[in-house]
């Protein structure tokens, strides 16, 4: 049924255009006699305007439909492993069995690793949980003073970071199965 969804978006404006043509023919009939050439032309100018804008969802929907499914398999096995991989370094960085400065660097490295760049054609909610991963990245990657480089200060602010990490990775991993495990070609 998710299918069809995309065929009958369009029924609204068949039925809008079916009812123009039928005012306009009656009220036409008042001033002059129907030229139906000119009737029958506009109608299928309408057909033709319509068929290219089905054509143009239908494209969009196909591109929507393969990037997702193009990042749902990159994604898929590496996103519990990055969940894992963060918890860990959570609990390391809270048992004081890491400094902040070196899991600094290795986080980086890893979300540079793990994680596909996003594609315009994905849809609206990976998009936004792909991009508020990504901004955490930013967030470890921001530098605090060199004071404070391994202090406690530090210390929370990678504990923050890596705590919206999980969270967000969750969040980017279940938008994915949402769209990812029901596509068929």
């Amino acid at each position: 049924m998710e299918q069809l969804k995309y065929l009958f978006s369009p029924v609204p404006f068949f039925a809008l255009l079916a009812i123009s043509f039928m005012v306009g023919a009656l009220y036409g009939q008042q001033f002059e006699p129907v030229n139906w050439s000119t009737i029958t032309a506009g109608v299928l100018g309408l057909l033709g305007g319509a068929c290219a804008f089905i054509a143009t969802q239908w494209e969009r929907h196909q591109k929507e439909k393969a990037a997702t499914f193009r990042f749902y398999e990159q994604t898929r096995a590496l996103l519990p492993v990055l969940i894992k991989y963060l918890t860990s370094q959570l609990e390391a960085l809270q048992e004081d069995k890491i400094e902040p400065s070196v899991l600094d660097k290795e986080l980086l490295e890893y979300f540079e690793r793990i994680i596909p760049e996003a594609s315009n054609d994905l849809p609206l909610d990976v998009v936004k949980a792909h991009s508020r991963l990504m901004a955490v990245k930013v967030g470890v990657s921001t530098p605090v003073s060199i004071l404070d480089l391994d202090t406690d200060v530090h210390r929370n602010v990678l504990a923050g970071a890596i705590s919206n990490s999980i969270i967000f990775t969750i969040e980017l991993q279940a938008a994915i199965e949402k769209h990812g495990r029901n596509i068929r070609f």
